[in-house]
């Protein structure tokens, strides 16, 4: 991933420089040296931003939201899903409610 990808794909996302830097656990700065070239886009990171390209694909609606890398596999969960809808059982540890909130949207659509 380049910087350029990086920043293309934040700004696909909707967020701030500082959103998205919260959301990896890096400073601000540290966030800034990625989309400058400073600073390598290690494993983590580009592990991290396939992660918050899903949420908000979900947050959003909206499939493009999500990496290319990772638009195949999210489209093979959603079929299990469809197939198997008691998956969509609510995880015992969900104490942020955002996924309810996405299972909830998920069951209405149905």
């Amino acid at each position: 991933m380049t910087a350029q990808e990086l920043i293309a794909m934040r700004k696909k996302m909707q967020m701030t420089q500082t959103q998205i830097a919260k959301a990896m656990g890096l400073s601000l700065r540290g966030y800034q040296k990625l989309e400058d070239g400073e600073s390598n886009i290690r494993e983590v990171y580009r592990l991290a931003l396939e992660r918050l390209s899903l949420t908000s694909a979900a947050e959003h609606r909206d499939v493009t939201n999500a990496v290319v890398s990772v638009r195949r596999e999210a489209a093979i969960v959603a079929d299990i899903i469809k197939l198997n809808p008691d998956l969509l059982e609510y995880p015992a540890d969900d104490s942020e409610g955002f996924q309810r909130e996405v299972l909830d949207g998920m069951r209405s659509s149905r």
